[in-house]
C-alpha cells in the first residue's frame, strides 16, 4: 500500500491534522482553511485517486472517460499510476 500526502486542491498545500487521526478528527488546509473531517477527506481523495485512474485508463485506449466530468476537489493527492 502507497502512502500518499493528502493536498488542499487549491493550493497544493499538504493538510495539517492529527499525526494518527480519528474518523471524526478534523483536517485542513494551513493556507486557506479548506478542511473537513478525516473521514470525508480521506473518501474524497480516494474518489478522486479512483477517477484519476480511470481517466488514465481510458486514454491509454483513446477512449473518453465520463467520471467527474466538472468535478470540484477539494482535496487531492498526488499518486504514481
Amino acid at each position: 500500500m502507497q502512502t500518499v500526502k493528502v493536498l488542499c486542491a487549491r493550493c497544493h498545500v499538504p493538510l495539517e491534522g492529527p499525526a494518527e487521526p480519528n474518523p471524526e478528527d478534523r483536517m485542513s488546509c494551513p493556507r486557506c482553511g479548506e478542511g473537513d473531517r478525516c473521514e470525508a477527506v480521506i473518501g474524497e481523495v480516494n474518489e478522486y485517486i479512483q477517477v484519476m485512474a480511470s481517466q488514465k485508463i481510458a486514454k491509454m485506449f483513446n477512449q473518453p472517460s465520463a467520471l467527474a466530468d466538472g468535478r470540484t476537489w477539494r482535496f487531492i493527492a498526488h499518486v504514481e499510476l
